[in-house]
Formats: structure tokens, C-alpha cells, sequence
């Protein structure tokens, strides 16, 4: 489990990156109801992550989650 750099406050900066471009993207071309898709990408996404991360690093995991911002 990766814990230095970005990765310190971070958890999921490939993740948090490509959200953000297709957010951009989305409101750069105007479509309004891929807001709804994306916003389930999201959370979708972010459950599935922690739940294999927390079942491969159990406390560990836990305990780098709570410090990091996102």
C-alpha cells in the first residue's frame, strides 16, 4: 500500500483526477444529464475501492483513510 506523496493525502488520486477531467468534460460540452451518470460513477467507484482495500489492508487501511482529506 502506496502512503508517501500525493498518496499521503490523497487516496485515490488516479480517481479523484479522472473525475474531475470527465466533470470538465461534461460541462464543457454541455450535457446536463451526464451529471447524473457521472455522479453514480462516483459513488459507485469510491464504495467498490474501499471495500477491497479495506479487506486487503484491514486496519492499516482504516487507519491511513483517516488520514488522508479524500
Amino acid at each position: 500500500m502506496v502512503s508517501t506523496g500525493l498518496y499521503s493525502r490523497v487516496q485515490h488520486p488516479m480517481y479523484l483526477f479522472l473525475d474531475l477531467f470527465l466533470l470538465a468534460l461534461i460541462v464543457a460540452l454541455g450535457w446536463p444529464i451526464l451529471l447524473v451518470v457521472w455522479g453514480i460513477l462516483v459513488v459507485v467507484q469510491e464504495h467498490r475501492e474501499e471495500r477491497v482495500l479495506s479487506a486487503a489492508f484491514g486496519a492499516q487501511y482504516e487507519s491511513y483513510e483517516a488520514r488522508t482529506w479524500i
